[in-house]
Formats: structure tokens, sequence, C-alpha cells
């Protein structure tokens, strides 16, 4: 293991990310996109550990997190070159369908939906979940599995499910909807939804009070995606600020 060798390369690494952005910034503005998600995912999976390692900061659990601490130098040359790798494929797709304008102007097939009961079977899959799961849940299990019982389990996925969707619908109905698409109007739409609107807030708390972060930060990653697409492109100050 070399600490030299891999500061050398994750500072390539940062060059790298930087030319990438100054050229993606010419097709897109927006920042809240899957290439962004992406890259600050393997950022962290790739070079974190081996950046740390290489300033005197070595995990809690090396032989947990290392496996084999021999090869990282490799490993951590190759994670750069496959990125690069990347990084220029998705900067060719953009330069091919700049005439599409990436994430602009998206076009969105027109869907008919009757909300009212669309919620209220939002509702019932809620009250299920909650029915099912048990106090185990509020004892700090989250995790799935046994602990939660197969009828949970398939519940909560279909719970999840429409959730998801609900939320891209109500972004994708308020843009249709709305002409000023500020923020007091968004949150006077969502009082509107109120079923949607007590599940989506009963939802974010049930999971916080049981101390799970996961599905929360989910459910706030694609808040972020709608409103970016429907509505109003997300700026990397913006962006920054959120994180």
């Amino acid at each position: 293991f070399s600490a030299s060798y891999n500061i050398t390369i994750v500072v390539i690494y940062i060059y790298s990310i930087i030319v990438f952005y100054i050229f993606r910034c010419r097709f897109n503005k927006n920042w809240l996109t899957f290439d962004t998600l992406f890259l600050l995912g393997f950022t962290i999976v790739h070079f974190q550990v081996p950046l740390l390692a290489s300033l005197g900061i070595e995990p809690e659990r090396p032989n947990y997190v290392w496996i084999n601490k021999n090869v990282v130098n490799f490993a951590t040359w190759m994670s750069c070159l496959s990125i690069v790798l990347w990084m220029w494929g998705f900067l060719f797709y953009l330069e091919k369908s700049k005439k599409k304008r990436y994430n602009q102007n998206v076009r969105i097939t027109k869907i008919e939906l009757n909300f009212v009961k669309y919620d209220n079977i939002l509702l019932v899959f809620f009250i299920l979940f909650v029915g099912l799961v048990g106090r185990t849940f509020f004892s700090g299990v989250y995790d799935g599995g046994d602990s939660w019982g197969g009828g949970a389990v398939y519940i909560y996925l279909i719970l999840k499910s429409i959730l998801y969707l609900r939320i891209i619908y109500f972004f994708s109905d308020f843009a249709k909807r709305s002409t000023k698409k500020s923020l007091n109007e968004i949150i006077l739409y969502l009082f509107y939804n109120k079923i949607f609107f007590f599940v989506l807030t009963l939802y974010f708390c049930l999971f916080l009070f049981a101390g799970d972060r996961g599905p929360v930060l989910q459910i706030s990653l694609i808040i972020g995606a709608s409103y970016a697409i429907f509505l109003k492109s997300i700026s990397l100050r913006r962006l920054c600020m959120f994180v």
C-alpha cells in the first residue's frame, strides 16, 4: 500500500470530475440528476477509504474493510480508469443527443388518474403495514426480513412503490396545473391532496422515530428529482445546501 500513489490517483480523479462537469454543464444546468448521484456514490465507495488511509486515518475494522490491503493500489487505479471511461461515454452520449436537450423539454405522457381512489389505496396499504409490522419496528428493528414477518415485508414493498409513484404524479400534475410553480403553491397544493399529505407525513415520522434514515432519504431524493424534472433545475449551490 502506497499512500503517495493513492493520493495521486485521487487527485487525478478529482481533476477528471472537474473537467467532466465543465463539459457536462454545457448540456444541462440541473445538478440533481442520475450522473451526479452515481458519481457521489462511486466516490464514497471507491475512493473514501483509500484517501483517508493515505492521510493516516485507518478503518476501525481493517480486516472487514480492506479484505486485502495489498491490492488497494491496483484497485484505486482501476476504479479511476473505469470512471474516466464512464465519463467519456456519458459525454459522448450527451453530445450525440444534444438536439433532444438532455433532461430538458421532457415529453411527459399524459396520465389521467383518479387521485382520490389512488390516495385511498395508499392509505389502506399504510394502515396494513403499520398493523402487520407491529411493535418490533418501533424498537429499532427496521431491517425487514423475518423480524417483520412475511406479510409486512410484502405490504411494505407495495406501499413504497405506490408512494414513490404518487410523489412523481404529484409533481407532474402540479406542473400542468400551475404557472408560477413557487414553493408556496406547492405547499398549498400538497394540503389540497390531504390523504397523500397525511400518509407522506406519517411515513416520514414513522421511520424517523424507528431510527431508520434510509427510506426518508429515498423519499427526499425522489422529491428533489421530481422537482428538478417537472418544475425547475437545481443549481450546484442549492444542491450543496440540501446535502
